[in-house]
């Protein structure tokens, strides 16, 4: 009973930033459910939460949409997304979960720092890398963003144009990782099941979020979950000295 409490608390947070400031639920529900759950069961659980949140952003910001601008990165996704099916599936545990701290660390530490305004767009050939490994982050904890992110921030997309592009990037990604899930047995019927049972708590978090995004400051919310992010991060980096020790 403890264990459902703190997974619905979880997701319901997750689907709540989501909602007050449009980014962030796939990483945060995995920084917190992987405290109770194996990696696998985590991932299995927050792809399908995360492919419905995908389509829905998707069919809202459809018409900002440039297909220019995503379509090398979702070639270099498809390569990086079964390679890191193949880590969630052979690599150890505790390795894996150390890779996450280091990731949340680095999201963290970059969500933080100041652009500068004006600067040169980022070229167009790293689109490729940012979407290898985003598609490799995808596929071995369903959290692609970081490299994506960072390339559309680069390549000034603006803001419209910006959670159109990412979020239908995402989308195809979620697709092709939830295939690979279903298809090595990541994706059962008990995971499905959670899915169920925690779905109302997703929608809550969704609802509210975006009824208060107008009453909340979401700049303070959105450092106080990074501060949480990085904690969560430095915790789990642990996992990752005690392997190579």
């Amino acid at each position: 009973m403890l264990e459902f409490a703190f997974a619905a608390a979880a997701v319901f947070l997750a689907a709540f930033t989501q909602g007050l400031i449009g980014f962030g639920s796939g990483i945060i529900a995995l920084a917190l459910l992987a405290m109770i759950w194996e990696i696998q069961q985590v991932v299995a659980v927050t792809s399908v939460f995360s492919i419905l949140i995908c389509i829905v952003l998707v069919w809202r910001l459809r018409r900002h949409i440039v297909v220019a601008e995503i379509r090398p990165l979702l070639f270099g996704a498809a390569f990086g997304i079964p390679l890191g099916v193949i880590a969630l599936l052979k690599v150890d545990a505790g390795l894996i979960k150390g890779i996450l701290g280091l990731l949340l660390v680095v999201y963290v530490l970059w969500s933080l720092r100041g652009r500068q305004a004006g600067g040169d767009k980022l070229s167009r050939k790293w689109a490729f890398p940012a979407g290898f490994f985003s598609g490799v982050l995808t596929g071995a904890f369903n959290t692609g963003g970081p490299p994506a992110v960072i390339y559309g921030a680069e390549r000034d997309w603006g803001t419209h144009g910006f959670r159109a592009n990412i979020q239908s990037f995402f989308t195809p990604c979620a697709a092709l990782a939830l295939y690979f899930y279903i298809d090595n047995g990541i994706i059962t019927s008990a995971t499905l099941n959670l899915n169920l049972q925690l779905f109302a708590f997703l929608l809550l978090g969704m609802f509210l979020g975006d009824r208060l995004a107008d009453h909340v400051q979401p700049e303070l919310f959105r450092r106080i979950i990074l501060g949480a992010l990085f904690l969560i991060g430095v915790f789990y980096m642990r996992d990752f000295f005690a392997w190579v020790v």
